[in-house]
């Protein structure tokens, strides 16, 4: 059997995450069923009531169940929701890249030195991130309203408490800052522990506490009371349980690639495959054996602490092991005759680590599909719609309780509910995969979550040109600009062919403007200061001939003005103290020194094209 590994045109879906969805539905299934069986009439309350309602054959599969099933599926759910979250965001920001790279003019750009492309990178960089989380959010916030439409029916709803972590999280899940997502992930860990803990404590050290509380009834008003439930137990899930740092270890795992290359990363997924689901089993133990009476524990609060602890770690087990089944993206061939059209595939930075976020499938007749057995296609037919079945879950669960209800069946026991939540499992993946076969790659809700997204969209604003990098006689023109002398205006785009400040004609200098140096606020005018800025000092006079003042200083930047008399010991206009000479002997610059000084006044003009063909 033969399924799509991708949707659209361009984006790649890789078997192993679809893969451990569609498994992760069943679990979660399986953990569901004990809501719904609690509405028959004669459903055992806790206590050694529900030990004697139970038969061997039921307290077997509880033991299994609290070892590979119960605090386990959540955790397994919401490692796929951070991991499928990153896939988005990095997918987001390739696109967002492109949108703001695309559009750059190439005779603009071409010049600009690298000062100015780092600046551009990071804004285009800022906008792309800013992108992503936004999408994240959006998302999220559309998912509490589905969530909250859906606890209308089923207060158990878990599609709320996860839209709301993404908006929570959205900027820690596009952040680059590894660190911080560690740090939230750890205090949450605590936090949500501790809290465990204490319910534990609280519902008391009685059999099957936490497990029973008698048989629920149905009334007119279920759909409100079912709702304010789900009000809660959403707003507590995120500080009451594990899904927050399970989060953050999905957005490691798709750093980390293994999902999207599991081939490449077998033995360490062997090894967490094995030690993961040892550890959840062992973990699992003291829990169940205490609540069967099979053998005492030390506290219920601890080995309920340490049932949900230890769940993290069958559920990176349950991961690894699908993963492993899944396998990574095939070469996807098309044949025209005996020519193949291959795949190609684009792979984006993020960070430090590569992600593949985009396929570019070459398409000629027929779309490209992959090989991936039976069990996989089933498997990742009910993972690309992963939404659709889950909330599937609860219209074929109604539909099958509501007709044992009514044939007369008074109570159903736990391995018999645990066999109707796998034939639920399997009926809706069967209905995914005639959809598979039908051509839908998505699912009814994953179209419309798609579509509210879209339409609740607003588009970002491109990035503002870069301003060039300040010099000491102002802002610098790009490197190749042909306008020399050019400024950037800080926050102004830049003009092609617009006048430079040094000096282009008809340029008119506005009263108190600064000086042709850059002196601040120095006017230009008869008797402002000269050339290098120094305040307050009066232009020599340049009369030929005039004398100086005897031991007056020479005005820095003043011109020398041939024929004026030298004056001894006066500083000359670099600040050197000049060699004595004769009073009232006249200095004459000779034709060496006039090329000399021709050549230093051409020098910054050299020295600037020089840093410009090196900034090159």
């Amino acid at each position: 059997m033969s399924t799509l590994s991708f949707t659209g045109e361009r984006q790649v879906r890789f078997p192993a995450p679809d893969v451990a969805r569609g498994f992760m539905l069943a679990l979660i299934a399986l953990a569901n069923v004990p809501f719904w069986v609690s509405y028959f009439p004669e459903h055992p309350r806790a206590g050694f009531a529900a030990l004697d309602a139970m038969t061997s054959a039921d307290q077997w599969w509880f033991l299994v169940r609290a070892m590979l099933v119960d605090r386990r599926a959540y955790p397994l759910f919401s490692i796929l929701f951070g991991f499928g979250m990153v896939i988005m965001a990095r997918r987001t920001i390739e696109r967002e890249r492109r949108a703001a790279l695309d559009p750059l003019p190439r005779e603009l750009s071409a010049g600009w030195t690298p000062m100015q492309w780092h600046i551009f990178n990071e804004a285009v960089e800022a906008r792309a991130r800013r992108a992503a989380s936004r999408l994240i959010r959006r998302r999220g916030w559309w998912m509490i309203v589905i969530g909250a439409v859906h606890s209308l029916v089923f207060s158990g709803d878990i599609i709320g408490a996860y839209g709301l972590v993404a908006v929570m999280c959205a900027e820690l899940i596009v952040m680059r800052r590894s660190w911080l997502r560690v740090v939230v992930g750890l205090c949450l860990t605590a936090l949500s522990l501790l809290s465990l803990g204490a319910m534990a404590e609280a519902a008391g050290a009685g059999l099957m506490n936490l497990e029973y509380h008698g048989p629920s009834v149905l009334r007119a008003t279920y759909p409100l009371t079912s709702f304010g439930s789900w009000i809660v137990s959403t707003l507590l899930t995120p500080l009451t349980s594990l899904v927050v740092p399970c989060v953050m270890i999905g957005v490691g795992v798709a750093r980390w690639g293994a999902l999207q290359d599991p081939r490449g990363h077998r033995g360490a997924l062997c090894a967490i495959a094995g030690v993961g689901l040892l550890v959840g089993a062992l973990g699992a133990l003291p829990y169940a054996m205490g609540q069967l009476d099979w053998a005492q524990v030390w506290s219920v609060g601890g080995t309920f602490v340490l049932y949900h602890a230890t769940g993290v770690a069958g559920a990176c087990g349950w991961l690894a092991l699908l993963a492993l089944v899944g396998g990574g993206p095939r070469e996807a061939v098309a044949q025209v005759g005996e020519a193949p059209a291959q795949v190609g595939e684009a792979v984006a930075q993020v960070g430090e680590a590569p992600a593949q976020v985009g396929e570019a499938v070459a398409q000629v007749g027929e779309a490209p599909r992959e090989e991936l057995g039976a069990v996989r296609s089933f498997l990742s037919a009910i993972g690309r719609r992963s939404m659709t079945a889950y909330l599937s879950q609860t219209l074929v669960f109604v539909a099958v309780f509501l007709t044992l209800g009514l044939v007369g069946v008074r109570s159903v026991g736990v391995a018999v509910a645990g066999l109707i939540a796998l034939g639920v499992w399997a009926v809706i993946g069967i209905g995914c995969v005639v959809s598979d076969v039908m051509g839908a790659t998505r699912g009814p809700a994953e179209r419309v979550l798609r579509w509210l997204v879209a339409r609740t969209a607003s588009a970002l604003p491109l990035p503002a040109l870069p301003v060039a990098p300040m010099g000491p006689w102002g802002p610098m023109p790009p490197v190749g600009s042909g306008m020399p002398g050019a400024p950037f205006v800080p926050g102004a785009p830049f003009v092609p062919g617009a006048p430079n400040a040094m000096g282009a004609p008809g340029a008119p200098l506005a009263p108190g403007a600064p000086n042709a140096m850059g002196a601040p606020g120095a006017p230009l005018a008869p008797g402002a200061p000269n050339a290098m800025g120094a305040p307050g000092a009066p232009l020599p006079p340049t009369v030929g001939s005039a004398p100086s003042a005897p031991g007056a200083p020479f005005a820095p930047g003043a011109p020398l003005v041939p024929g004026a008399p030298f004056v001894p010991g006066a500083p000359n206009a670099m600040g050197a103290p000049a060699a004595p000479r004769d009073p009232g002997a006249k200095w004459m610059p000779p034709a060496s020194a006039q090329t000399d000084a021709s050549a230093g006044e051409s020098a910054p003009q050299a020295s600037s094209g020089d840093a410009q063909g090196k900034a090159k």
